[in-house]
């Protein structure tokens, strides 16, 4: 008698712990607001984006070892992203950050950390080459901007400035403050001529 009263106990324990264990799991199903929002729904390895425009060619590319795209407007967070935009088709800059973080609907990328951007001369433009720190890319505008010192180096001097905006489809930067620098301009072929004349 008291092993029946004993199984009868248990079956009765075990019932009333299935019932709290559905009702909590129903809860959940129907609230899935009170879900920890910052695991990751997706997670990438050694992963490459290109994002299109509206005529259908390439806008930018992003590529990076790791990716983590939060549930809802909490965005992508991006490890060692290398950014290329381009124009026409054709790439114009190529960008390196520490870390980066992509917004939900992919109109802003915040490149975090020490900040690496290039513009070779096979772009046919001035190359340049800008180190700073924390940029926001607007890829739909081609823009970008930091409030951070930066350091610019082309063929034809250095600048040291405190912020910039870049139209990158546009061969135009604007400085904002503290700019220092120095120009030097490559020899014209009319003074090489002159050099070699005895």
């Amino acid at each position: 008698m008291q092993r029946g009263l004993l199984a009868l106990l248990l079956l009765a324990i075990l019932a009333g712990l299935s019932g709290w264990f559905l009702n909590e799991l129903e809860r959940e199903l129907r609230d899935p607001g009170k879900r920890d929002d910052t695991t990751p729904v997706v997670v990438a390895a050694n992963f490459f984006s290109t994002q299109m425009n509206v005529e259908g060619l390439r806008s930018y590319t992003l590529s990076g070892p790791h990716l983590e795209q939060l549930p809802g407007d909490r965005g992508t967070f991006v490890t060692q992203p290398i950014a290329h935009t381009f124009e026409v088709g054709q790439p114009i800059w190529e960008i390196h950050a520490e870390t980066g973080w992509v917004a939900p609907r992919n109109e802003v990328i915040d490149l975090r950390g020490a900040v690496r951007a290039e513009r070779p001369a096979s772009t046919g433009q001035l190359p340049l080459v800008l180190e700073t720190r924390n940029v926001r890319l607007i890829p739909s505008k081609n823009y970008a901007e930091t409030a951070e010192p930066a350091h610019i180096t082309s063929p034809d001097g250095v600048v040291d400035a405190v912020g910039f905006r870049v139209w990158l489809d546009e061969d135009r930067v604007e400085l904002i403050s503290q700019v220092r620098g120095t120009y030097a301009p490559p020899p014209s072929p009319r003074n090489d001529a002159k050099a070699a004349t005895p």
